[in-house]
């Protein structure tokens, strides 16, 4: 009888352990929408999106859209102080889920096309019948 009310508490306490964990949830956004995300190099899909990240600090976040100036920055997502080592741990192990969404905006600007007057070049039409 000992023996199974062991197993019983075993079986609940780890159904109640491996429940939990932490999710971390990245939304990003740009105007005009429609740009393609490349995440660590790895290409998302197009905005607005949110995915699922794994790791805190730093990554690589590329947008690209035809018509635009490509944005290419290393944004740092710091992790919150509940996720410090070693309360991490903690926080991994316990029977629910902790959530922590982060956002980020970008601002795509137009291309602007070089026609060459703006470099200080002027090309003159020379007619050689004269």
């Amino acid at each position: 009888m000992k023996r199974i009310n062991f197993l019983i508490c075993a079986a609940v306490i780890t159904a109640a352990v491996s429940s939990g964990c932490v999710e971390r949830k990245l939304t990003i956004r740009s105007e005009p929408p429609g740009a393609a995300v490349y995440f660590n190099q790895a290409y998302m899909g197009e905005t607005p999106l949110d995915f699922d990240f794994e790791w805190y600090w730093s990554h690589r976040v590329e947008l690209k859209k035809d018509g635009y100036e490509e944005i290419s920055n290393l944004e740092v997502i710091k992790a919150p102080p509940h996720m410090w080592i070693p309360f991490d741990l903690v926080m991994e192990l316990l029977p629910f889920k902790i959530k922590d969404s982060r956002e980020l905006t970008y601002t795509l600007k137009p291309l602007i096309e070089n026609s060459g007057a703006e470099d200080g070049i002027v090309v003159e039409e020379i007619d050689l019948n004269d």
